[in-house]
């Protein structure tokens, strides 16, 4: 059974008229004829009396006419469907995610699912250790993070990159907490604390601000909420983006840093053969409205 034959059948029907089915379908009068006799033989019975003056369904075809229907209707839902995700307005777009504090850098997700509100939405812990292999492995579609050595991955693409002023975050109980702001070669003098794999990962994505900083005077976490709990546990200071102040608890300060020629650069990461059509409609936002 085809679907050019289920199209005949209901067009017919609705007209009575073989000539006036085969103008609304845009075929000969003959194809219809054909179409509607390889119907009836497959399924046995007639649908159609016909006689001079009008064309009438038979008490069968009378049966039938409403399940071609449905079937005609869902055939429509599924090709608007398959259009739906083939344009990015429908499928599943999943979001690797390091930690909470990354929710003021991620309204580009609030956005697209305004505009996109049949996407599904799925998110997955992002470990800052183990992102380019999770990434690489299909485990989420892209995710916004430091743009350091990752985006030297030649199977890696890159949107919506931007500078962030950088801010140092210690807890109420720290030394700093008292002070407004600190001198970027200060910064040596207090363990720092990183959401990052290893000094090189860290050195990546801030410049050598660390100097010749002893080792034991740098902490890596595994993510980014890791990293927040060391630091409101009094362990360390953070630099963190500007746009991570405003996410800060109460007992949390941010200084600002003096005599800083660099910024914190930021982007969604993304394979660059990753074909899902919801994750080019969300890069095409990004690009589209420079977020």
């Amino acid at each position: 059974m085809r679907t050019t034959q289920l199209e005949c059948f209901a067009s017919v029907a609705c007209h009575r008229s073989f000539t006036k089915a085969a103008e609304e379908l845009h075929i000969a009068q003959p194809a219809v004829s054909q179409q509607i006799q390889a119907l009836e033989q497959e399924l046995g019975f007639k649908l159609f009396d016909r006689t001079h003056q009008e064309v009438v369904l038979t008490r069968a075809g009378r049966s039938y006419y409403p399940n071609a229907l449905s079937v005609l209707e869902e055939l429509e839902a599924a090709r608007d469907m398959g259009r739906a995700i083939a344009q990015g307005y429908s499928g599943e777009l999943s979001f690797g995610v390091f930690g909470s504090s990354q929710s003021s850098d991620m309204q580009a997700i609030k956005q697209f699912h305004h505009e996109h509100p049949g996407v599904r939405l799925r998110f997955r812990r992002a470990f800052s250790k183990e992102q380019r292999k999770q990434l690489v492995a299909g485990q989420f579609d892209t995710c916004f993070t430091a743009a350091g050595s990752i985006c030297d991955d030649e199977r890696i693409a890159v949107a919506g990159r931007r500078s962030n002023k950088p801010f140092l975050l210690v807890h109420q109980s720290h030394p700093l907490a008292s002070k407004s702001s600190i001198r970027a070669e200060e910064l040596i003098r207090y363990t720092n604390i990183f959401a990052a794999h290893d000094r090189r990962d860290a050195e990546s994505v801030i410049p050598p601000v660390l100097g010749d900083a002893a080792p034991e005077s740098i902490l890596f976490a595994e993510d980014q909420d890791i990293a927040w709990l060391m630091m409101r546990l009094g362990l360390g200071v953070q630099l963190v983006p500007e746009s991570v102040v405003s996410f800060k608890q109460e007992d949390v300060h941010a200084l600002e840093i003096e005599g800083i020629t660099w910024s914190l650069e930021t982007a969604w990461v993304y394979l660059k053969d990753n074909e899902n059509p919801a994750l080019k409609a969300f890069v095409d936002l990004l690009d589209g409205e420079g977020l």
